[in-house]
């Protein structure tokens, strides 16, 4: 059966600065590591908006994979306010991508260098990698992002993933136009 994915990124969409600032001054700093302390509840019940609307399950691309298990993010999600989160897997760590050469543009420089294994790939690459091993499971697809490094070996991949990049900022997270946007993504169709 097919669905709609949500490529999900933690840090900057369903957190932010701003967030993480103001929460500081609220609460003793030893609470603010802890994952469900992390967490904006707005930005939560944002992404329960998209997941409820649409249907979508969810694909983690967050470094958050690192850290945390699928079941601990799920669970982590729920419990701060999104009963529709239904975590189906991550994207490819990097070290899983050894041996493989990937030409990046630099955001900051503008130029092209090499990334080959043991450096992090760009996020577009593990998605793209996700995207064409499951594409027989994704009916559509949305990626919440603070950045957008969505480059991938084929240009024409790259061009549908940043077609699909609803883009946030790391300032503010994730904000009700971006609800809208990644709705209104989830409902084109992906076609392999």
């Amino acid at each position: 059966m097919k669905v709609p994915i949500v490529f999900l990124d933690f840090n900057g969409v369903l957190n932010s600065d701003n967030y993480l600032v103001s929460k500081r001054r609220r609460e003793l700093k030893h609470q603010i590591g802890e994952p469900y302390n992390r967490l904006d509840p707005r930005a939560v019940s944002r992404l329960e908006s998209i997941l409820s609307t649409s249907g979508a399950s969810i694909v983690i691309s967050s470094t958050w994979k690192y850290e945390y298990s699928h079941d601990v993010l799920q669970k982590i999600l729920v419990e701060c306010g999104s009963p529709s989160a239904r975590v189906v897997g991550s994207t490819p760590k990097s070290h899983e991508l050894d041996g493989i050469y990937l030409p990046y543009r630099s955001q900051r420089t503008g130029r092209f260098s090499a990334l080959t294994s043991g450096i992090l790939h760009p996020r577009g690459y593990e998605i793209d990698s996700w995207v064409l091993e499951h594409a027989d499971m994704i009916e559509s697809y949305a990626i919440l992002d603070d950045d957008a490094d969505m480059v991938t070996l084929d240009r024409g991949r790259s061009e549908e993933n940043r077609s699909r990049l609803v883009k946030t900022h790391s300032l503010r997270g994730l904000l009700q136009q971006h609800v809208d946007a990644a709705i209104g993504i989830l409902r084109r169709p992906y076609l392999p």
